[in-house]
This record gives structure tokens, sequence and C-alpha cells, in this order.
């Protein structure tokens, strides 16, 4: 949670500062009734914080930026505000690659987007969209995590990285993943002691 005092640090993270348009226009956002929408806009336009510090505790200070942090909320209202934005990016957007008659131009884990593009021209301009509406919403991408296996200027180029846990490397191929895995099952054998 951010006070008066935490408000101008830099952030990158969208849970970190998520705006005021989340609680000023959640109607938009989701399907939500409006009624549970209002419900969240008057938890978040009351919210204090106190600070501890050696021990004592400061007054309370109204909260301008930010969510609340440990509410159970927080992660949904991320779910909810990342999911307009990346609709409010790609709703006219025609490119991507087909699989199975479908186009795919992203695929979304938790806070992870991989842009998926049929050209490297295709993917810079799909990178420029996102950047513009994201910056519209209060959100600031990270460029230092991007990773791609052919170059597109600003990223580095990579022949293979790890995605949430699995090796992506550039030939297609499961093989380097296989050994990958076989290496740790054994490290992760040779570490264990008799009983």
């Amino acid at each position: 949670m951010l006070t008066d005092s935490q408000t101008d640090r830099p952030t990158d993270r969208p849970t970190d500062r998520p705006s005021d348009r989340l609680t000023d226009r959640p109607a938009e956002m989701s399907d939500v009734d409006f009624r549970y929408n209002r419900l969240i806009q008057q938890i978040y336009e009351s919210s204090s914080a106190r600070v501890r510090i050696d021990g004592n505790l400061s007054g309370r200070t109204a909260t301008r930026k930010g969510v609340r942090q440990g509410c159970v909320l927080s992660p949904m209202l991320f779910n909810i505000y990342s999911e307009f934005v990346m609709r409010q990016e790609l709703d006219n957007w025609n490119g991507g690659i087909t699989i199975g008659g479908s186009k795919i131009s992203t695929l979304r884990f938790a806070d992870y987007t991989t842009l998926i593009a049929a050209s490297q021209e295709e993917l810079v301009a799909l990178l420029n969209v996102l950047e513009q509406h994201s910056a519209a919403y209060g959100l600031d991408r990270e460029h230092d995590n991007h990773r791609e296996i052919k170059s597109i200027g600003r990223c580095e180029v990579v022949q293979s990285f790890v995605y949430l846990g699995s090796l992506i490397d550039n030939s297609g191929s499961c093989e380097n993943e296989i050994r990958r895995r076989i290496q740790q099952a054994r490290v992760a054998m040779t570490k264990l002691t008799k009983i």
C-alpha cells in the first residue's frame, strides 16, 4: 500500500500502481455487477495506512495510490485490470499465428504475457500497440525481461530461455528440455541421503 510519501517512487509492477482508473470505471472493465463494483470502490476510497518504525506506530495517512497489500481482492483486481487493458489493445489486432483455426497473438499466465507474431515487423507493431495502451492506463511494462528467438532491436537475442519452468529453444524441439529435466532429477537424487 502506498502512502503520500511513497507515491513518487518508480515502479514497473501493475499491482503497485493500478491507477485511479481501476476504481473510477470498474463497470467498463468487467461483467461484475455494478453493486459489487461500487462496494470495491468504497473499500479503496476509504483506505488508509499506518507505518511502524522501531515499534512506534504513525498516525493514519490516506492512501492515494495502490492496492491493499494482503487483500484477497488484489490479485482479482489485477487480473480484471490486466485483462481489460489487453482486450482494449487487441480488439482490432489482426496479427498473430493461426493454430487449429484460431488466431493467437498472446499467451497470458498470471502476470506473464507472451506476444506471438508471424514476423519480426508484426512483433514490433504488437509491442508498440501494447506499450501505448498500457501507458494510457498507468501500466509500465518491463523491458528487462524481454527475450525472443529473433532480434527486434532492443530485445536480447537468445538461442533458448526458460519460460514458466520449460526450456524454449529456437529449434522447436523438446529434446533439450528433456535433457535438462533429466539432469535436474539426477542432481536432486544425488542430494538425497540414505535413511
